[in-house]
């Protein structure tokens, strides 16, 4: 997917976020689509620490090294208040009045 992204996101600023939809052809032929994604959020400031979860067990330890990347957005979904971690080169920010 190309990179759309126009400006840098701002800590506590708020975004439409946009997905679009995107199709694939997977290893054995058949089609793999995914639909349009569009929410808003706001960013947050990256946690020190982070809880990995294996299946198993759950550990709380430092920020891995790729999510400091800026491409990396911790966000907060305004919908329903859920936090996860947003790949800004995967959609479109528009900023919110």
């Amino acid at each position: 997917m190309q990179q759309v992204q126009q400006h840098e996101p701002a800590v506590g600023g708020r975004y439409r976020v946009i997905r679009p939809a995107e199709s694939f052809e997977d290893v054995d032929g058949s089609l793999v689509t995914f639909a349009r994604v569009e929410f808003v959020a706001e960013v947050l400031e990256k946690p020190d620490k982070v809880m990995a979860f294996d299946g198993v067990k759950k550990v709380i330890e430092p920020l891995p090294e790729h999510l400091k990347a800026p491409e990396w957005l911790w966000i907060r979904k305004l919908r329903n208040n859920r936090r996860q971690w947003l790949n800004r080169n995967t959609c479109q920010l528009v900023p919110m009045p």
